[in-house]
């Protein structure tokens, strides 16, 4: 009950916020927006998708995966208009609104930065998708289990609270469908095994060693130590930029690891590669409401473009075949696979080059292994790196100074 009295205050909360700029947002293109959307008018829809393009990527290269991408989506009767752009193109051309020009303005946006993402969200420029991810109804709900926790937790937006009847309440939407990808990094404190051993340093006072002061014992036994066997260099060493591979490797070559941090999914990390979808102007119109009939074919007409580019960005973040037909077009014209099974470029004509960046591109653990120079991506990198953002965490927002000081 107290969820259903949150989503109804959003929804008038919203819309009073949009008055404003309503006119603009929708405007003369409500008609064209109408036509081009309304499932009674066109069951096949065409959305306009920007990503961006590695250098070298050909022109027919393009067109060859075009025609593949449109084949793939024959079964949602969606076709996609992709515009490949430059990353300082695209750093142009995606502004707030998303004003490409004409039938060109983005419908699914590939975010990049939380700076995008915020002047996005405050011009109400993408829509909410909080129900796409309702483990209850939504048929894209395995979202939830495919995208590493910390990543979703940290797009999660923490919207308006209200309080009823000496009762607060909080909405938590989220505006976006974030990319999986390999996240931070570890603080590591690493400690020679024969060195503790050397000065018989116990095992449970080893375990405690993660800063300076910490490894007092250790460094005490060094400094009365007449041969000088070790160093506190060569016995201990602080890394701020570990990965959980880094974890195995230097297990494997005797030293101690103890994690002093672990990896942090910051905002600005989990808004560096995400899918949201531009608001249909049509549902502004709905939300301030203009007679039950006009209403009912609005939100007919404009849930049915938002489950459309849905199903596209599932696809990309769910398909193994599809993930990998954008990140590396058509197997045996742009790319092969050796007798491993990993890509391979080798003997690919010059007029077929097609090269693409992982992080934008859907799910990274989907992506065929490719010891590239773009990208590392082998098997190993993904079982720890899928190891690595079980782990990951979201730090917690810090406390304002006169709460600090309450507390104290």
């Amino acid at each position: 009950m107290k969820r259903f009295i949150c989503l109804v205050l959003s929804i008038v909360f919203c819309a009073i916020a949009l008055v404003g700029c309503m006119n603009d947002e929708i405007g003369e293109d409500l008609d064209k927006y109408k036509e081009k959307y309304n499932p009674k008018v066109v069951e096949e829809l065409e959305l306009d998708f920007y990503v961006i393009v590695g250098e070298g990527t050909t022109d027919n290269a393009i067109s060859t995966v075009g025609l593949m991408v449109n084949q793939h989506l024959e079964k949602f009767k969606t076709k996609l208009d992709i515009h490949y752009l430059s990353a300082d193109e695209y750093a142009e051309k995606m502004t707030s609104d998303l004003a490409l020009e004409g039938d060109d303005r983005a419908d699914i946006v590939l975010i990049t930065s939380k700076d995008m993402f915020d002047e996005l969200y405050s011009e109400h420029a993408i829509a909410n998708i909080t129900e796409y991810y309702n483990p209850a109804t939504s048929v894209y709900k395995s979202l939830n289990t495919k995208i590493c926790s910390a990543i979703l937790q940290a797009v999660t937006v923490e919207e308006i609270a209200y309080t009823v009847a000496g009762n607060e309440y909080t909405s938590y939407n989220k505006y976006c469908v974030p990319n999986n990808h390999i996240v931070s990094h570890y603080e590591l404190a690493i400690i020679r095994v024969d060195a503790s051993e050397y000065y018989n340093i116990g095992s449970e006072v080893v375990a405690t060693m993660i800063d300076e002061e910490s490894c007092k014992p250790l460094y005490d036994a060094i400094d009365s130590d007449p041969n000088h066997t070790y160093t506190k260099d060569d016995a201990v060493r602080f890394i701020n930029d570990g990965t959980y591979a880094d974890i195995a490797k230097y297990e494997g070559e005797g030293y101690t690891v103890n994690i002093v941090k672990y990896p942090e999914v910051t905002k600005e990390e989990a808004y560096s590669s995400a899918f949201a979808i531009a608001r249909h102007p049509l549902d502004l119109r709905h939300q301030l409401g203009k007679g039950e009939e006009e209403l009912k074919e609005n939100k007919e007409a404009y849930s049915e473009y938002y489950n459309r580019c849905m199903q596209v960005i599932y696809e990309l973040n769910s398909n193994v075949e599809f993930r990998n037909l954008l990140q590396y077009g058509k197997l045996g014209t742009n790319y092969k696979l050796d007798e491993n099974g990993n890509v391979s470029h080798d003997d690919i004509a010059p007029e077929d080059v097609y090269v693409m960046d992982l992080l934008y591109t859907g799910d990274v653990f989907l992506a065929y292994y490719c010891d590239c120079d773009l990208h590392k991506w082998t098997e190993e990198v993904a079982e720890y790196g899928a190891v690595q953002n079980h782990e990951a965490i979201v730090p917690a927002p810090a406390l304002p100074e006169e709460d600090i000081e309450n507390k104290e």
